[in-house]
């Protein structure tokens, strides 16, 4: 096989690459999995379902998973805060933290969709 190369200098000189939407949206829900894989979300799903959602790359199932998650523990929460306030709820626990947070990420990849 031989490969040619083609001298194209100056032609793409003021091109610039970047992410669509979706792939912008794969890269942060394999981010949103990397920050709560261990975290006992894998006790929900089928075991060969969790590493390929956590990557983003079921993005469907992805995308379905979080918003379902996100959903059950904002009921949760509410149910909590409830019966004390947010702050006391965040100082409780690492793992209080992590879910609050976790809400927010899945919140802002919510409004990206909207947006895009």
């Amino acid at each position: 096989m031989e490969v040619i190369c083609s001298n194209h200098e100056g032609e793409f000189d003021n091109m610039v690459i970047r992410l669509g939407g979706f792939h912008t949206l794969v890269m942060f829900l394999g981010t949103i999995g990397d920050l709560i894989s261990g975290s006992g979300i894998e006790e929900v799903y089928a075991k060969n379902t969790v590493p390929r959602m956590l990557r983003g790359k079921a993005y469907s199932r992805a995308l379905r998973g979080h918003f379902l998650i996100s959903s059950a523990l904002t009921a949760i929460i509410i149910a909590d805060i409830l019966k004390r306030k947010e702050h006391l709820l965040k100082s409780q626990s690492r793992t209080s933290k992590l879910w609050i947070f976790y809400l927010n990420m899945v919140s802002r990849a919510k409004t990206f969709i909207w947006a895009e």
